[in-house]
């Protein structure tokens, strides 16, 4: 191989190396809390975006939920929104991801976390997990009309002084804005 061939295929090889660093994606909020704007059946907390566990114990196995806002910088309900429309829980360095296959993500389908920007070869996590806030607070997966949705009915966690209900995707235009509008909030004190 020739000088010349020799620096082509490492100049090649350190950029390929540097790629992901220029990708990295900046915060475009602090760390805050992802809550449901109207507080439904949670007047004095209102319902947050929540990984399902507690105490340190997290089922990330299982899909994301909304339960009552926790007091306190809850590790488990502290997102940043990043620059690429990503939603991340920086306690677990984890995105929230729209499930589906491929690049299709359908009506009803659940949300969990995932590796950001992962690429399973099942499908393109990058795809779908990319998050916009709409003009109405809507929470709208980009390039899709989906938008994350919270399920119209609670439930108890294992504390009666607790409630949790599904979140799930579904069409923006026909979405209950009682259930569908979102806003990033410092977390609780």
């Amino acid at each position: 191989m020739g000088h010349t061939s020799l620096c082509k295929a490492l100049c090649a090889g350190i950029a390929i190396l540097l790629a992901p660093a220029a990708q990295a994606q900046t915060a475009v909020s602090d760390p805050s809390y992802l809550q449901l704007v109207d507080r439904l059946d949670r007047p004095q907390d209102g319902y947050c975006l929540d990984v399902v566990g507690s105490g340190g114990r997290y089922a990330f196995d299982r899909p994301l939920v909304v339960h009552n806002c926790k007091p306190g910088q809850a590790a488990d309900e502290i997102v940043t929104h990043m620059s690429d429309g990503s939603i991340r829980f920086p306690a677990f360095d984890l995105c929230l991801t729209a499930m589906g296959g491929g690049r299709t993500v359908l009506p009803g389908i659940s949300l969990a976390l995932r590796d950001c920007g992962e690429n399973t070869g099942i499908s393109l996590l990058e795809v779908q997990q990319q998050f916009q806030f709409q003009a109405d607070g809507k929470l709208n997966l980009k390039g899709s009309d989906l938008c994350l949705v919270v399920g119209p009915r609670s439930a108890e966690t294992a504390s009666s002084a607790h409630r949790w209900r599904p979140i799930y995707m579904d069409v923006c235009d026909t979405a209950p804005t009682d259930r569908a509008t979102w806003a990033l909030i410092p977390p609780m004190t």
